[in-house]
C-alpha cells in the first residue's frame, strides 16, 4: 500500500498535531475551518451541500440516531441508494436493534423488532450469524461485556457510518473519499476536540457557516 500523502496544515491540526490547549490551538481550528472553506469555494455549491449533508448523516449514525440518518437518506438520496453496498440495509436494521439493546429497552420490545425487521431480512449465512450475535446480547445484564459486546463499541457505529457514506457517494457516482469531505471531517474533528477543551474561539466558530458562507 502506498504511503499516505503529507497532510496539509489544516489536516495536521485535525489529526492532533496541534493539541487543544497548546499555543496556536485556536489558530489551528481556524486554519482547519478556513481550509475547508477555501476548498468549498472552489467547488460547486451543490457538491459542498452534499458533503455537509453526508457529514450530518454520518454524525447521526455515530450518535446512534439511526431513524434520523435514514430519514435524511430517504429525503435526499432515496433508500435505493443503500443498494450500492450489498447487505447495508440489513446492517442498518441490526444497528437499530443494537441501539435498543444499548438503551436498555424492554427485552420483549427488542425481540419483537428483531422478529419483524431482522429475521425476514437475513439473506444468507453472514446475516444470520450477525443476527445471532446481536440477539445473544440480550442474555447478559451487561451486554457490553459479553463475547459479542464489540458490536456496541463506538467504532462499530463509525464503521457503519463510513460504509453508509460510501454507498451514498457511489449512488452519486463520486469517489469514496473526495478531498473536500476529508478536509471537512478533519476540521470537524478538530473543532469538536477544541470545544470539549473549552477553547473560547473554537466555541464561537460555526464550521457549516464557514464552509457554506451562510
Amino acid at each position: 500500500m502506498a504511503p499516505a500523502p503529507p497532510l496539509e496544515p489544516a489536516a495536521q491540526a485535525a489529526h492532533g498535531v496541534v493539541a487543544a490547549g497548546e499555543p496556536g490551538a485556536a489558530a489551528a481550528s481556524a486554519a482547519a475551518a478556513g481550509g475547508a472553506a477555501a476548498a468549498g469555494a472552489a467547488l460547486p455549491s451543490a457538491e459542498v451541500e452534499d458533503a455537509v449533508r453526508r457529514q450530518q448523516i454520518y454524525d447521526a449514525v455515530c450518535a446512534g440516531r439511526l431513524e434520523e440518518a435514514l430519514q435524511q437518506v430517504d429525503q435526499h438520496y432515496g433508500l435505493p441508494a443503500l443498494d450500492a453496498s450489498p447487505g447495508l440495509s440489513f446492517r442498518l436494521k441490526v444497528q437499530r436493534f443494537l441501539e435498543l439493546v444499548r438503551a436498555r429497552a424492554p427485552p420483549q420490545s427488542i425481540l419483537e423488532y428483531g422478529r419483524a425487521q431482522l429475521a425476514p431480512a437475513a439473506a444468507g449465512p453472514e446475516d444470520e450469524e450477525l443476527l445471532s450475535d446481536a440477539v445473544s446480547l440480550l442474555a447478559y445484564a451487561e451486554p457490553e461485556a459479553s463475547p459479542c459486546g464489540t458490536l456496541l463499541l463506538p467504532g462499530a457505529r463509525a464503521e457503519l457510518g463510513d460504509r453508509l457514506n460510501g454507498a451514498l457517494l457511489a449512488a452519486r457516482g463520486r469517489p469514496l473519499a473526495p478531498a473536500l469531505e476529508r478536509l471537512y471531517r478533519q476540521a470537524a474533528v478538530t473543532l469538536d476536540e477544541l470545544r470539549r477543551a473549552h477553547e473560547p474561539r473554537a466555541l464561537v466558530l460555526d464550521l457549516h457557516t464557514a464552509c457554506m458562507g451562510r
